[in-house]
């Protein structure tokens, strides 16, 4: 990065508009009137050497015109191309002009007059001026081109060297996952390789509250006062945070005049101007730098743009590893407590699975006897309600159990246990919606199938599927008219189960097919089991399967299977 000031700055030095800066832009002013004084002396300069150098080749070509038996146009031309190359097509063509005026006065007769006797001394007065003066524009040219070649090597070592510290700081911050490495390779890697000597990093802790969390080049007790301040503190790191804008500063004297509560700070560091850039994150202010620099300079605009990019950029990494410190920190935290939730879990799940299976056993001698009452002799009407009564709480019971069992298969990780054989899906759903109209006369199901139902399934399962989705719809739809669709397509088979209700809220649209999940219309009894327990039978035979629920309320189940049972990967 450059380190030569700029001549005729058009800016201050800070960038944001306040009254003190007055004092500042004032000595700006002065010290551009003074590059001023000093480029008109340097003109001054090069057009006294070309009249020198016209001089000294009128007076050689005086000296040598008996010996050469005339005088030569080489001379003078020679003159008016070193006057080129030394000051510019301007001086060279004032070169030319000295050089054609003291050949007519000193060298063609009559002597000592401008004047011109004879038509071939004009025309050779006319050569010399033509020649002298294309010659001066060719070597001003020259000049301007071997002067704009140098600049643009100039700064292609410039951008060379920023590319280097830019590459070595990318390197350094993407091996950095701490904060504390990630400042270390801020400053180490990139602003100390572009001269700086000190640097100190503030964070937001609140909207309104700013810490120092990292310095370089301070000692410690000297930026210790600074560990918790405002944003309306005047000091360069509070002022670029409050008003997102970098602070340029190019000596100790600026500093002093601009933020006299730092200077006691700043004195124990060693350097003699500062950049203070905001750190910038996901289009927030989050903190700032305050970069001191070895020696006084004034900031080019290349050199700003520069620091303000590296400044994006260990911004972004600062929060990647603030970011990273929280979520180790917060895993740290959770994987005792997710330990401890697995453990229980685990024990919740094998008691599940135990009661569930030492429960089938009594359930069974319950359900023999039910079935044997009716054989031991008639029973009047209160006995055949009772036994009707009891047989349905059984059913429950068996289903209830049933739903456990496949939840604990799931919940291990086993696949739901399927069966594969030709089926078709039509009988399928008549025998489903059969008996969900057995046991609830009062509700109203319509069944629909288009194209071709057959299909390489588990029949038993499908079953169970299509009979938990239609008393899902029956228990949330009021009332209303269910329909089950079951259209088929080549390749596979859509069955879809709609019915009219209150509409499903979106976040409750996302857990629907989650265990033990309640809605609002379930019934005491009921595990909260059956879509789940539908969502693994679906994806036990390779399918999917969404709901929808319209602002209209129409929810909609939609499955969607292959015409043949594949196993999930």
């Amino acid at each position: 990065m450059s380190t030569r000031p700029v001549e005729g700055s058009e800016q201050a030095a800070n960038e944001v508009v306040l009254p003190h800066l007055v004092p500042v832009a004032a000595s700006r002013a002065g010290v551009g009137a003074a590059r001023a004084s000093k480029g008109h002396a340097v003109k001054l300069l090069h057009y006294a050497v070309a009249m020198a150098l016209a001089a000294s080749a009128t007076a050689l070509n005086f000296t040598l015109a008996h010996a050469l038996r005339g005088p030569t146009l080489l001379l003078p031309v020679t003159a008016a191309a070193l006057a080129a190359l030394y000051g510019g097509v301007g001086p060279g063509l004032f070169a030319a002009a000295l050089s054609v005026a003291g050949h007519d006065y000193f060298l063609i007769e009559p002597r000592y007059a401008l004047l011109i006797a004879h038509r071939g001394d004009a025309y050779r007065l006319a050569l010399l001026a033509g020649v002298a003066s294309l010659v001066a524009a060719v070597s001003g040219s020259l000049r301007r081109a071997v002067w704009r070649a140098q600049e643009e090597r100039a700064r292609a070592e410039e951008s060379a060297e920023s590319l280097a510290v830019s590459h070595a700081l990318v390197t350094a911050l993407a091996a950095a996952h701490t904060q504390e490495d990630v400042t270390r390779a801020i400053f180490e890697n990139g602003f100390e390789a572009l001269g700086a000597r000190t640097m100190l990093i503030s964070r937001l802790v609140e909207p309104d509250q700013l810490t120092i969390v990292r310095t370089f080049g301070f000692p410690r007790e000297a930026a210790g006062r600074w560990n918790r301040f405002s944003v309306t503190a005047s000091v360069p790191f509070a002022e670029a945070v409050q008003t997102g804008r970098s602070i340029w500063i190019a000596s100790r004297e600026e500093l002093a005049s601009r933020y006299p509560a730092i200077v006691e700070t700043a004195r124990t560091a060693d350097a003699q101007a500062w950049a203070c850039v905001p750190i910038a994150s996901e289009g927030r202010i989050i903190g700032s730098f305050f970069i001191g620099f070895a020696e006084a300079r004034m900031f080019e605009d290349s050199d700003r743009r520069f620091l303000e990019s590296l400044a994006a950029t260990c911004g972004q990494a600062l929060e990647r590893a603030r970011l990273f410190e929280a979520e180790r920190s917060a895993r740290l935290r959770a994987e005792t407590a997710e330990d401890e939730a697995k453990r229980i879990g685990d024990l919740q799940e094998r008691l599940v699975a135990v009661v569930s299976h030492d429960l089938r056993n009594p359930l069974a001698a319950i359900t023999s006897g039910i079935n044997l009452l009716p054989k031991m002799g008639d029973l009047d009407e209160r006995q055949v309600a009772v036994h009707a009564s009891i047989r349905k709480v059984a059913a429950r019971m068996e289903g209830l159990i049933h739903d456990l069992l496949d939840f604990s298969r799931a919940r291990r990780r086993f696949e739901m246990p399927t069966s594969s054989e030709p089926t078709d899906m039509e009988d399928i759903a008549r025998r489903a919606v059969g008996e969900i109209r057995i046991a609830n006369p009062a509700a109203d199901v319509l069944l629909v199938t288009e194209g071709e139902q057959r299909g390489v399934w588990d029949p038993a399962r499908m079953e169970q599927a299509l009979s938990n989705l239609i008393s899902n719809a029956i228990q949330h739809g009021g009332g209303s008219r269910v329909w089950l669709r079951s259209i088929g397509s080549p390749g596979k088979l859509v069955i879809e189960v709609e019915n009219q209700g209150p509409t499903i809220p979106t976040e409750r649209l996302a857990v629907l097919f989650e265990p033990f999940h309640q809605g609002k219309g379930d019934q005491p009894g009921h595990l909260g089991l059956g879509l789940f327990i539908v969502r693994e039978i679906v994806s036990a035979h390779g399918g999917t399967l969404v709901a929808t629920s319209t602002p209209a309320g129409v929810t909609t189940l939609r499955v969607e299977l292959p015409r043949q049972i594949t196993s999930r990967v």
